[in-house]
């Protein structure tokens, strides 16, 4: 039995209009991704200065490490005080 649907594998031409839907696409996705990757990087924020942001900075990194330092003794079990005694039990 034959099918009666017929496919064919040629590609039609691409519209002007197509063209520049694709370009217009891409360069709206290469802005956004720019946008994403670099957040407020150029903007200084309204109302700090670059004192404040640079204490801003300093403290969110003496945090993070704080941390970081606190996550490891968890780790390695140096958070608690040893029950251990030194003097010799009978």
């Amino acid at each position: 039995m034959k099918s009666t649907a017929r496919f064919d594998n040629k590609k039609r031409p691409i519209s002007r209009n197509e063209c520049c839907q694709r370009v217009l696409a891409a360069v709206l996705f290469l802005v956004v991704m720019t946008l994403i990757n670099s957040g407020c990087a150029y903007y200084h924020g309204q109302g700090e200065t670059a004192q404040e942001r640079a204490r801003r900075q300093y403290r969110t990194s003496r945090v993070n490490a704080n941390q970081l330092v606190e996550d490891i003794d968890k780790v390695l079990m140096l958070d608690e005080p040893s029950h251990l005694t030194e003097k010799r039990v009978p």
